[in-house]
């Protein structure tokens, strides 16, 4: 059994979870002092591609955190996807790389990486995304979920528009996580008053229930926010 990391001051109990990171060689030094501050394993960063960590991920569980470095991968968003294949549900992806891109970050948010990082990557941006991660681990385990139900009597209403307000004043103002779920599986527009692609995960999912997992639900969503989905 590996030994337990020892914990950096200002490290909570929710940081010393599975971790492990593929990088390039310039990149080592930096993650691994991020890695030190929240008290996840230094020497669990290595240097690697994201082909590197599909292979030695596929032999083995996959982490809590993985970290993976997306420069000379080529097709970016093919790279992602091979990687999804090998990954246990659950598993939290930071990506970094040197296409800055915002078409392309909005794709790996879609296929389920947590954040994407422009390099240089700075130790204060790697600490803050993979603090993200353990924060909303602790959170998710302790915070029960609510289900908050908007229906309309007739269509024209506006239970649309008081759903998808509501929903941003949540995750907003409140600062609480909020999934928005239109119902409405062809013509809902919840997504478009976010100014968002509007998705087919539900429809997909309501389709092949048996796919669903926690990680087709995170892959299923769009994200408006860190702390808005729908």
């Amino acid at each position: 059994m590996s030994s337990q990391p020892t914990q950096s001051p200002g490290a909570t109990p929710s940081a010393r979870r599975s971790f492990a990171a593929f990088v390039a060689q310039d990149q080592i030094g930096i993650l691994r002092k991020a890695a030190h501050e929240i008290g996840l394993r230094e020497d669990r960063v290595v240097a690697g591609t994201v082909a590197d960590a599909v292979r030695e991920l596929a032999a083995r569980p996959t982490p809590d955190h993985l970290v993976v470095d997306l420069a000379g991968s080529g097709d970016a968003i093919a790279a992602v996807g091979a990687l999804a294949d090998v990954c246990d549900a659950g598993t939290r992806v930071i990506a970094v790389g040197d296409v800055n891109d915002v078409g392309l970050y909005r794709s790996l948010i879609r296929e389920g990486v947590q954040d994407y990082l422009l390099k240089p990557v700075s130790v204060e941006s790697l600490r803050a995304a993979l603090e993200a991660g353990t924060i909303a681990d602790g959170t998710s385990r302790d915070t029960p979920g609510e289900l908050i139900a908007v229906v309309g009597t007739r269509g024209g209403v506006g239970a649309t528009a008081v759903a998808t307000n509501l929903a941003w004043a949540l995750a907003h103002e409140q600062k609480r996580r909020v999934a928005l779920i239109d119902l409405d599986l062809f013509f809902g527009s919840c997504a478009l008053m976010l100014d968002l692609e509007m998705g087919h995960g539900l429809r997909e999912a309501m389709e092949n229930p048996a796919r669903i997992d926690s990680l087709f639900i995170e892959r299923s969503m769009v994200r408006e926010s860190d702390s808005l989905s729908c």
